[in-house]
């Protein structure tokens, strides 16, 4: 009895070598006659980031977390295509120096981006670059 289900257990793994070789043959027949799989490759990208970014860009007005899924479509579309690659760029560029003074580079205080319309200078560049004359206009800030 124990003889029978070793025997079973040995032509089991004989069939299952067996098949796994023809596959694998198989496969590396289909890949001899193409000779390159790449436009497959970007298809399957274009699809799979295309659908992302959509998801993230509905997410603008639904439920979601938008500002994560649309980098992630960009993401994976820049692995193919050399303008998502650029577009994230730009993406991360603008985020980076996001509430960051142009001119020294400092960070700008919460108040003064807070204000109507926004400073887009530190309060010493602003001092500097209007020789300490502060625009009442540019000094309001937003009840919140």
């Amino acid at each position: 009895m124990v003889m029978k289900e070793s025997q079973n257990n040995k032509e089991s793994k004989d069939n299952t070598q067996r098949s796994w070789d023809l596959l694998q043959s198989m496969v590396s027949q289909i890949t001899a006659r193409l000779p390159s799989l790449k436009w497959l490759r970007r298809a399957v990208v274009a699809v799979v980031g295309f659908s992302v970014l959509l998801v993230g860009i509905a997410m603008i007005v639904l439920p979601g977390p938008a500002f994560i899924v649309i980098p992630l479509g960009l993401a994976i579309l820049a692995t193919e295509f050399v303008w998502a690659a650029k577009l994230l760029k730009r993406a991360r560029e603008f985020f980076k120096r996001r509430g960051a003074c142009p001119e020294c580079g400092k960070r700008i205080e919460k108040d003064r981006r807070a204000m109507t319309p926004p400073a887009t200078l530190c309060l010493a560049c602003h001092q500097k670059t209007s020789d300490g004359e502060a625009d009442p206009a540019s000094l309001q800030t937003t009840s919140e």
